[in-house]
């Protein structure tokens, strides 16, 4: 009788934590999922799929746990999550007005191309510099997507 009564409390808990318990595990089953596909993707091309996922994790975390918890390995990965929550973010401010923006990774090669060529090129202050080519990369920026458009409606 114990058992029973165990067993429906059992239920009940799942009929009452169901959606919380699948918001949790969905993703975490979806990941390892992902992980077995990669791995069967990498031993068909003949590699191991070990030897990969240890080089994909020391290049996102460092090889080591000091390097893991330095300062510099955690300098780059916001500097890097930055770059891509800021290109992100512009995609969804054209996405609130209205607009369609598929480039914004192109636009975004773009002006570091031509924030590289200007910050060598120029030789000012960087109290002049660094305007100018906030504003060249702007412009040049926004005319790679101006092409773009222009594309679209011709």
């Amino acid at each position: 009788m114990k058992s029973l009564n165990f067993l429906n409390e059992i239920l009940y808990w799942w009929n009452r934590e169901k959606e919380r318990v699948s918001e949790f595990l969905v993703p975490i089953i979806a990941i390892i999922v992902a992980f077995l596909v990669a791995a069967l993707m990498i031993k068909a091309t003949g590699k191991s799929p070990w030897a990969a996922y240890k080089l994909l994790f020391q290049g996102a975390f460092g090889s080591s746990l000091k390097e893991f918890f330095s300062l510099k390995q955690a300098g780059e990965g916001l500097l890097k999550g930055a770059i891509l929550t800021l290109t992100g973010l512009s995609v969804a401010v054209a996405f609130r007005v209205g607009l369609f923006n598929i480039g914004a990774e192109g636009q975004f090669i773009i002006g570091a191309i031509v924030a590289a060529y200007l910050g060598f090129k120029l030789n000012i202050s960087p109290w002049i510099d660094i305007p100018i080519i906030i504003g060249a990369v702007s412009i040049i920026s926004g005319l790679y997507a101006a092409f773009a458009g222009w594309l679209k409606i011709t």
